[in-house]
């Protein structure tokens, strides 16, 4: 092989692993989730805590004073969750910021509340 084979060659290389880097620090910045708290207040590793379900789903799910509660569906949710969509950000009160109880910083908003 040449010199300038060897040469291309290197350049390619070395613009592959530029656009791998560069697609990779952009991909990454774009699937970071805006909350932030621990785990627990919005995943379960097997729905089960103290022998009973924690997911909170369906019709009449929603937040009343930091903890989640209601709802008709109690099963597996997707993504490990502990509700659905509307369970996370509805209330049972007029809140629109719900501080989670056990957690300084989750904070999940509310467009749908009951309590008005």
């Amino acid at each position: 092989m040449s010199i300038q084979t060897h040469y291309h060659k290197a350049i390619a290389t070395t613009t592959l692993l530029s656009g791998l880097a560069f697609a990779f620090i952009v991909c990454q910045s774009t699937a970071i989730a805006g909350v932030t708290g621990e785990c627990a207040n919005c995943h379960t590793m097997h729905n089960s805590q103290g022998g009973a379900s924690v997911s909170h789903a369906g019709s009449g799910a929603a937040w009343n004073g930091g903890q989640l509660t209601g709802g008709s569906d109690t099963g597996p949710q997707d993504n490990l969750l502990v509700s659905d969509c509307v369970g996370c950000h509805s209330s049972s009160t007029n809140q629109t910021i719900i501080n989670v109880a056990n957690s300084r910083r989750s904070r999940p908003p509310i467009p749908f509340d009951s309590g008005h």
